[in-house]
């Protein structure tokens, strides 16, 4: 694996990360209320990829959050 391409899922694991740690940026701006959700997120990442706006690699486990969305 190409160490510049990162998988879905570990992108996915970051950007949650961030969204929940508090830090800095917290003393100036509030929490996103409600919280996102982490099959959405999953969602936007995968639709990035396909515009072409990121370079990731797939992952099962992002495969199976957009399909269990598709099928509700």
């Amino acid at each position: 694996m190409d160490k510049d391409e990162v998988t879905e899922q570990e992108l996915l694991d970051e950007v949650m990360e961030w969204l929940i740690t508090p830090g800095l940026r917290q003393l100036k701006k509030k929490r996103h209320r409600p919280p996102f959700d982490e099959n959405e997120v999953a969602i936007m990442i995968r639709n990035l990829a396909a515009l072409g706006w990121i370079k990731v690699k797939p992952s099962e486990s992002i495969s199976a959050k957009v399909e269990d969305e598709l099928y509700v």
